[in-house]
């Protein structure tokens, strides 16, 4: 016997096509994603995009500090599918907030003493705290960065040497996933609201796919849904009944292939990190 999983799917408000909040039901297909509705953030925060990131704005905002390797693809139907790979690194500090009023926006980043990828080091820079409506951006301690994008390689053993200033040196060990091709919905594709769409992909792994309306005065994406395969069979079906909730408009899948875990504190005052190796395809579609 089916069952009904209920999805409240909530889209901002803005032309390019959303409704109110309201209650989604799937058929429980073994060939469903599992949806599930995303919390939103703070409208104040200028956070990066998830295409960037792998990380929904929500999580950005509990996370206070993360090591992370991305290798980023996007496709929005031009000649050539557009990547970049990078390593990122943060130890915000929690006795430290980056406040206006009572209201938190983030969080001082600690530096220290080296920081190396497979040992090479990551080059220092200012920790950058956006905010929304302000002009000036806030300069909050120090971030780490490296470009990956000439020698990033899936399936590939990565590792940060941390030397903190107090205690002993770290070895912090991540795998990136398989590679990541997304066959369908293709980069600049017409997807049908009144017909179920077969997604395709090329990768194993834990996998979650974010779903994203795409603001058509700002072309900012607004995410929103969470879909997930109940075993990554590198496809799934996106049912009739999510597609028809959603107004005409342009949209964005974004793939996240990801390995993740999480570690306590490594330097002073830094709360618990977020490690991740993590491939990300994001393809733009309009939907009709």
């Amino acid at each position: 016997m089916k069952r009904l999983l209920i999805v409240s799917a909530i889209i901002g408000l803005f032309g390019a096509g959303c409704k109110e909040p309201a209650p989604v039901q799937l058929e429980d297909d073994p060939d469903a994603f599992e949806a599930s509705a995303l919390e939103q953030a703070d409208p104040s925060l200028d956070l990066k995009a998830i295409d960037t990131t792998g990380i929904t704005p929500k999580d950005q905002e509990r996370i206070t500090g993360y090591l992370l390797v991305n290798e980023l693809k996007y496709d929005d139907g031009g000649p050539v599918v557009r990547r970049f790979a990078y390593s990122s690194a943060l130890f915000g500090d929690r006795s430290r907030p980056v406040q206006i009023l009572t209201h938190i926006f983030g969080y001082f980043g600690v530096p220290v003493r080296s920081l190396t990828l497979n040992g090479a080091p990551m080059v220092v820079r200012p920790h950058i705290v956006r905010l929304r409506g302000l002009q000036r951006d806030t300069v909050a301690g120090f971030e780490y960065v490296q470009d990956l994008t000439a020698t990033y390689q899936p399936n590939q053993r990565y590792t940060w040497g941390i030397q903190p200033f107090l205690g002993d040196s770290l070895a912090i060990p991540i795998q990136s996933p398989e590679e990541l091709i997304v066959y369908s919905p293709a980069g600049g594709s017409i997807v049908s609201r009144d017909r179920a769409l077969l997604v395709r992909w090329r990768g194993r792994g834990n996998l979650t796919i974010i779903v994203s309306a795409v603001n058509p005065f700002s072309d900012k994406p607004i995410p929103f849904l969470s879909l997930s395969p109940r075993v990554n069979r590198e496809f799934g079906i996106v049912p009739v009944k999510v597609l028809s909730s959603m107004r005409p408009g342009t949209y964005l899948f974004t793939f996240i292939l990801w390995n993740r875990y999480k570690i306590p504190s490594v330097a002073l005052g830094s709360a618990e990190i977020l490690v991740q190796a993590a491939s990300v395809y994001t393809t733009r579609f309009a939907l009709q």
